[in-house]
C-alpha cells in the first residue's frame, strides 16, 4: 500500500443553504486530511448561497438548474477524480478527524466498499426544536446511514449506483437498503464524526412526501430479498 495520502473527493451540493452553508464550508476546510477535492455543485439556489460558494473557492464548481438533491449528487459524482468519495450536506458539519479516521479504515482493510460513521443530531443555539424532531433524538449519538457520514471507494462505483434521482428526498436512504441488502463490507466508526443539524428548513420537515418515498423503498426492498432468497 502506497504511503502517500490519496485523494478524497467532497462532494457539496447546495440549494438556498445560505444560512448555514459558511459554517459546513468551514468544517470542510479544517479537515485534519489535507488531500481533499471539494465539488459543489450549485442546483439552482436563488438566494446568496452562490456567492458563498465562490469566496470558498472550491476545486470544481457547477452552477446548474435546479434538479433535486440525488441528481446534484451524481453530477458531482461525475466530476470526482478521488481514490474516495465522501458527501455532506450543505447544512451539516463535520468533526475535524473525520476525514482521517475514515480513510484510514478503507486503507486497513480492503475489503471494505463503504464506511459510515455515528452521528449526532443538534439545533442552533437559540433556535427552536422543530416539530418534527424529538428531544430525545439530540440526547446520544445514532448509526450515521446518511451522506454526511458516507464514504465510498470509487472503484466501486463502477458497479453500483448510488442515488434514484426520483426520489426527491429519500434517495439516501433507497441506497442505504440496497448497500445493506447486497451485504456489501462496510464499517462503523463507532464515533459521532458528523454533527447533523435540524431545523425548520430540513427536507426531513416534509412528511408527507418523506412518508411516500419511504412507503416506496420499503416495497422495492420487500421485492428485492424475496427474489434473493428464491435464488
Amino acid at each position: 500500500m502506497s504511503s502517500k495520502a490519496p485523494l478524497v473527493s467532497v462532494i457539496l451540493p447546495v440549494y438556498n443553504g445560505q444560512q448555514y452553508l459558511q459554517e459546513t464550508l468551514d468544517s470542510i476546510r479544517t479537515q485534519s486530511y489535507s488531500n481533499l477535492e471539494l465539488i459543489v455543485i450549485n442546483d439552482g439556489s436563488t438566494d446568496g448561497s452562490l456567492g458563498i460558494v465562490k469566496a470558498a473557492q472550491p476545486d470544481v464548481l457547477l452552477d446548474i438548474a435546479n434538479g433535486g438533491v440525488a441528481k446534484a449528487r451524481n453530477i458531482g459524482l461525475q466530476q470526482a477524480s478521488g481514490e474516495f468519495i465522501c458527501f455532506i450536506d450543505q447544512d451539516d458539519l463535520w468533526e475535524p478527524g473525520k476525514t482521517s479516521m475514515q480513510v484510514a479504515a478503507m486503507r486497513a482493510n480492503a475489503e471494505h466498499m463503504y464506511g459510515i460513521c455515528q452521528q449526532q443530531f443538534f439545533v442552533k443555539d437559540g433556535e427552536a426544536l422543530p416539530a418534527w424532531c424529538k428531544q430525545e433524538w439530540l440526547d446520544e449519538p445514532k448509526e450515521g446511514a446518511l451522506p454526511s457520514a458516507f464514504i465510498v471507494r470509487r472503484e466501486f462505483l463502477n458497479h453500483f449506483e448510488l442515488f434514484d434521482e426520483s426520489m426527491p428526498i429519500t434517495s439516501d436512504v433507497d441506497m442505504f437498503f440496497r448497500l445493506r441488502d447486497q451485504a456489501i463490507p462496510f464499517f462503523d466508526i463507532q464515533e459521532p464524526l458528523v454533527k447533523r443539524r435540524v431545523h425548520n428548513f430540513n427536507q426531513s420537515s416534509d412528511t408527507d412526501l418523506i412518508r411516500t418515498e419511504i412507503l416506496r423503498t420499503i416495497r422495492e426492498t420487500m421485492m428485492r430479498r424475496r427474489k434473493l432468497n428464491e435464488q
